[in-house]
C-alpha cells in the first residue's frame, strides 16, 4: 500500500500546483500501532536500504521540480509503559528518520515532544524531552 506508485504521486503533486512537499514518515510507523506497541519493522532496514528506498522519492521530486519544505518523524517517539517500542523508536526510527531527511535533502524535520505529564508529571516530561532532544 505504501508508495505503490511513487512517480505518479509526485506527478499529481506537481499537476495540483504545489512546489514543495511536507513529507511525513507516519505511514511507515503508524501512530495507532505505536501506541499499541506494535512494530511495523519498516525501520529495521539498514542505512543503505533506507537511502536506496528514499532515493526514488528524491529523484522523482527533482524530476517534477519539487522540493521538500519539511518532513515529520513518526509520532509518538515515546509511549509510557511500552518500553520496547519506545526503545525501538529512539534507536531505530529517530536516526533513520534523520537519514531520510538527509537523503531527501530536506532542510527541516519536525519532531514532536513527548506528552507524558499525565503519567509522570510535568517535571519528568520536561526532563525526558530535554534528554531526548539533546541526544538527537
Amino acid at each position: 500500500i505504501i508508495d505503490t506508485n511513487i512517480e505518479e504521486g509526485f506527478q499529481r503533486i506537481k499537476e495540483a500546483g504545489f512546489q514543495c512537499i511536507d513529507f511525513s514518515l507516519d505511514q511507515y510507523m503508524v501512530n495507532s500501532d505505536i501506541y499499541a506497541g506494535k512494530n511495523l519493522h519498516f525501520f529495521d532496514k539498514s542505512e543503505d536500504e533506507i537511502r536506496d528506498y528514499f532515493s526514488k522519492h528524491h529523484d522523482y521530486a527533482k524530476k517534477y521540480g519539487l522540493s521538500y519544505s519539511q518532513m515529520h518523524m513518526p509520532y509518538p517517539l515515546y509511549v509510557h509503559g511500552k518500553e520496547e517500542i519506545s526503545q525501538y523508536m529512539w534507536e531505530q526510527v529517530v536516526p533513520k528518520s534523520l537519514l531520510v531527511c538527509e537523503t531527501l535533502e530536506c532542510p527541516y524535520i519536525v519532531v514532536h515532544p513527548f506528552k507524558i505529564r499525565t503519567q509522570l508529571g510535568i517535571e519528568a516530561e520536561k526532563e525526558e524531552n530535554i534528554r531526548f532532544f539533546k541526544k538527537i
